[in-house]
């Protein structure tokens, strides 16, 4: 009797043993592993053997066998049904991202199985699993209909929501109008939008100021700006202030910031950092920006380049290209090359405009990078082609000089005509220049000086130099020049042709509003380059003009 216990223990323990040892080697099985096992079991209808390797593949973090799990444990298959464990494995892997498991939980919430009806709860994870599965939306759509057919606002709103997100604009409106007729201010600010992007602005402020009147932020905000840009309303500085004060009292970042925008283009820079304090502090990328900048110049706070470095990085960091941008410039000017261009390249992959200017400059000087015209070139073309000027005008020089392009005087004349018609007074400057010298365009002195005029005028000194220096020439090479600077004719400009160019009382005009605009740059005109050489023409004394022409003609060969 004795021997037959022991023979039964000694089983039992090697049963044991050999139940442990498989149970290791399961767990060792990858997740792949345990669910080809699970699926050959299923396809043999050998469901309780499914359902066992389902649940040790869950068990490890995959969100189809959690799914499978629920749906076993749901309806009793090959495991004792327990709709408490089917709602836990269903939640977690529709938690975990699980588009298909968020739309069946969706279903349960809408049809109340498993769990109480809840359309708020449906709609919760419909709209999850609408970022990958577009059924949902149709789902949606028949949640919001049903509730819209029972006067439910929030429905008839959400159903507007929906096809305003497909762009279908008219069907959007129908359904924000009656949710909006029914009181909900969320309808009557999307409808203020979509009049807002069809420019009719009579009719969005209208809709504006009805939600914005029942507290709603956002409308206030948009009402505004309305009100800042006198669309559908006179414009008004103190009543948008007084909307942007409202809303940013309710929390909404964008009127804080735009309150402190306000406020510095005032230069009420203490109040402006206030508000951009108060909305940076909150996540808002803008007002980070701004905050930064204020650091930077010192304004409303003490200049702080530490501080402004750590705002630019937090709104960098928040997605913000002209941060990135400004990160860069702030790297550049500590010689902090590779640093710039990473900043740089980060805004400009993100179509920053002067970003990609800036890439063209770190590639044509050689900082940072492998000096590299064809790359200056193709980063400026970028700019260029998003309307930046100063791009245009780095394009013209770049076929003016053959930096990365083939040599084209024409090509130069098109991009710097393209920056001057931008308003940029280096573009006017060198159009002037291609006129006097006949580059790429016929010489025209009378064109040439309506370039130059045009720059002089937005203070620009090398353009007064120019036109002076144009009057006082050919004022000298009709008086005749001295026997020994004769070679020079052909070096300084062409004998007079009556087209009066050539006034030296014009000439001395010019010259002192150079000498003028040196004074307000430098304080002393005479230590500024441009100020020494227009001194010297307003002495009138030709010989030592000439000896500095011939010198640099001399440098030149």
């Amino acid at each position: 009797m004795k021997k037959n216990r022991f023979k039964h223990c000694l089983l039992m323990l090697l049963m044991l043993a050999f139940s442990s040892s498989v149970a290791a080697q399961n767990q060792q099985l990858t997740v792949e592993q345990l669910k080809a096992k699970a699926n050959e079991a299923f396809h043999k209808h050998d469901y309780k053997e499914a359902a066992k390797w389902y649940r040790m593949a869950a068990e490890k973090g995959d969100l189809s066998s959690q799914e499978l799990l629920s749906s076993f444990l749901e309806n009793g298959k090959g495991v004792e049904k327990n709709e408490g464990e089917a709602l836990m494995w269903l939640t977690k892997a529709a938690e975990a991202g699980s588009a298909s498991a968020q739309m069946t939980l969706a279903r349960k919430y809408k049809e109340g199985k498993m769990v109480a009806q809840s359309y708020e709860e449906a709609i919760r994870w419909y709209e999850k699993a609408a970022k990958k599965n577009e059924y949902a939306i149709v789902c949606l759509k028949e949640i919001y209909e049903k509730q819209g057919s029972q006067s439910d606002a929030a429905g008839l709103y959400n159903l507007g929501k929906l096809y305003h997100a497909e762009n279908a604009y008219q069907e959007a409106a129908k359904w924000y109008r009656m949710a909006a007729e029914k009181g909900n201010t969320d309808a009557m600010n999307r409808l203020g939008l979509l009049h807002d992007n069809k420019k009719e602005y009579t009719e969005a402020v209208k809709w504006y100021r009805m939600a914005a009147e029942k507290g709603h932020a956002s409308a206030m905000y948009n009402l505004a700006v309305n009100y800042e840009d006198g669309n559908g309303v006179a414009k008004d500085g103190q009543e948008a202030a007084k909307w942007y004060r409202m809303a940013a009292e309710k929390g909404d970042t964008d009127a804080m910031n735009r309150l402190g925008l306000l406020h510095d283009n005032k230069k009420e820079y203490t109040e402006a950092v206030k508000w951009y304090r108060m909305a940076a502090e909150k996540g808002h990328a803008s007002a980070m920006y701004n905050l930064a900048v204020n650091y930077e110049d010192g304004n409303g706070v003490a200049k702080d380049g530490q501080e402004a470095a750590k705002w630019y990085r937090m709104a960098a960091e928040k997605g913000d290209t002209d941060a990135m941008d400004r990160l860069g410039f702030l790297h550049e000017n500590k010689k902090e090359y590779t640093e710039a261009v990473k900043w740089y390249r980060m805004a400009a992959e993100k179509g920053n405009r002067l970003a990609m200017y800036d890439m063209g400059k770190m590639y044509e000087d050689g900082n940072g990078v492998a000096k590299d015209g064809q790359e200056a070139v193709k980063w400026y073309r970028m700019a260029a082609e998003k309307g930046y000027a100063s791009a245009m005008y780095r394009m013209g020089e770049m076929y003016a000089e053959g930096n990365g392009v083939t040599k084209d005087y024409q090509e130069a004349v098109k991009w710097y005509r393209m920056a001057a018609e931008k308003g940029l007074p280096l573009g006017m400057f060198c159009m002037g220049d291609m006129y006097a010298k006949g580059n790429g365009v016929t010489k025209d002195y009378q064109e040439a000086v309506k370039w130059y005029r045009m720059a002089a005028e937005k203070g620009l000194h090398t353009a007064m130099y120019a036109i002076g220096e144009l009057y006082y020439l050919r004022g000298l090479t009709k008086r005749g020049l001295p026997d020994d600077k004769k070679e020079l004719e052909g070096e300084v400009v062409d004998f007079d042709k009556g087209d009066g160019l050539n006034s030296f009382a014009e000439a001395q005009k010019w010259f002192n509003k150079v000498i003028e605009t040196c004074n307000r740059i430098s304080e002393d005109a005479k230590t500024h380059p441009m100020g020494k050489m227009a001194a010297v023409m307003m002495s009138g004394n030709a010989e030592m003009y000439l000896g500095i022409v011939k010198k640099a003609i001399d440098r030149g060969k």
